[in-house]
C-alpha cells in the first residue's frame, strides 16, 4: 500500500502502529477506499512490479464487478427498528 500511496515503508508502518497520518496522506488514504481511485493510482505507479500491479488490477476489478447493496436512510431506519415486526 505504501508504495502504491507513494509513502515510505516506514510512513505505512507508523499508521499501522495507530500513528495518525498527516492531513495530506489521511485525505489520499480515504480517496483509495474507491476502488476505482485505487485503480486509478495502480496504474500510474511505475515502481510497481508488472506481476504485482496485474494481480492488484485484477483484484481492485473484481471488487468493481460486485453488485453494491442497495441502502437508503429508509432501509437502514426500518432495519434499526425491527421493521415489519415493531409496527
Amino acid at each position: 500500500m505504501s508504495e502504491v500511496l507513494g509513502f515510505g515503508a516506514n510512513v505505512w508502518r507508523s499508521y499501522d502502529a495507530g500513528e495518525v497520518p498527516s492531513e495530506s496522506n489521511a485525505r489520499l488514504i480515504q480517496l483509495v477506499q474507491e476502488p476505482k481511485r485505487m485503480r486509478d493510482l495502480v496504474e500510474l505507479n511505475e515502481h510497481l512490479a508488472e506481476k504485482e500491479k496485474k494481480r492488484m488490477l485484477h483484484d481492485i476489478d473484481a471488487m468493481l464487478a460486485k453488485p453494491k447493496p442497495l441502502f437508503s436512510e429508509a432501509n437502514v431506519q426500518d432495519y434499526l427498528h425491527g421493521w415489519p415486526f415493531a409496527r
